[in-house]
């Protein structure tokens, strides 16, 4: 199992056969292990705060099977809730393109853009 808490990089020093390192994932230098994903999952699950932002960054970055903002709202709100600033940062960047993205639409369909 890989250990997000004991490990600031993600290092998983048992399993030789499958060391990753979550900086390689998160610059998409390497694809994400199921069993990293998997992992990561059940620990967000408990409340690991890491956990929770690393998934929001894997989805908002779509560095898993494309991106999913909805599952990366959801961990960044998981995160939120635990004050994290990163997570809250992440949070209003996602409403502000969507905000600006719906403003856009709408200024286009008056034909003032």
């Amino acid at each position: 199992m890989y250990d997000i808490r004991s490990k600031a990089l993600g290092y998983n020093q048992n399993k030789r056969n499958m060391l990753v390192s979550l900086s390689d994932v998160l610059t998409g230098k390497v694809k994400i292990p199921k069993e990293l994903l998997k992992d990561l999952i059940c620990q967000a699950e408990e409340g690991i705060l890491m956990s929770q932002e690393i998934l929001g960054q894997i989805y908002q970055e779509g560095l898993t099977t494309g991106k999913n903002i909805r599952k990366a709202v959801y961990y960044y709100e998981m995160a939120g809730k635990q004050n994290s600033f990163f997570a809250l940062r992440k949070l209003a960047d996602i409403y502000m393109l969507k905000e600006k993205e719906l403003f856009l639409l709408m200024m286009k369909n008056m034909s003032i853009i």
